[in-house]
Formats: C-alpha cells, structure tokens, sequence
C-alpha cells in the first residue's frame, strides 16, 4: 500500500481549506474521504488501487492513477 496527496486551491492561489475530498477506487474497490487542511492538503492511502476517481467537493473531477506518491492540485 502506498500514499497519494491532493492539494485543492481557490482560483487566486489561496489554500481551500476544510474542502471535502472524495475518491471511488477502482480495481480492489472502495472509498475514501477527507477534508483538506489549512494549506489546502489531504493525503489518502490507496489500499494496493492504482486508479480511481477524485471528486472535489461534490463534483466529479476525473479518473486518475493513485500509484504511490502521486500528487495532484486541483482549483475550485
């Protein structure tokens, strides 16, 4: 198992804090959720799924690979 981190940000740069992140995992199946910190970071594990979908405060963002240490920045 490994780790991933999404960083959601408003569209002047500004951290979104207390954003609710979203993920649907496919493969081994399942979910997660988290809520972003005062810089606009959440880290999730990925239980051995390579892929699933992010979705940022309720919308759907996309199909992503959640391989280890995968990062990826989202505006809102």
């Amino acid at each position: 198992m490994g780790n991933f981190s999404i960083r959601v940000v408003y569209d002047d740069g500004t951290p979104a804090q207390n954003i609710n992140v979203f993920v649907s995992y496919s493969g081994l199946g399942g979910h997660d959720e988290e809520y972003t910190d005062s810089d606009g970071w959440t880290e999730f594990d990925n239980y051995g799924n390579d892929y699933g979908a992010i979705y940022v405060d309720g919308d759907k963002i996309g199909e992503y690979d959640l391989s280890d240490d995968s990062s990826y920045s989202f505006t809102i």
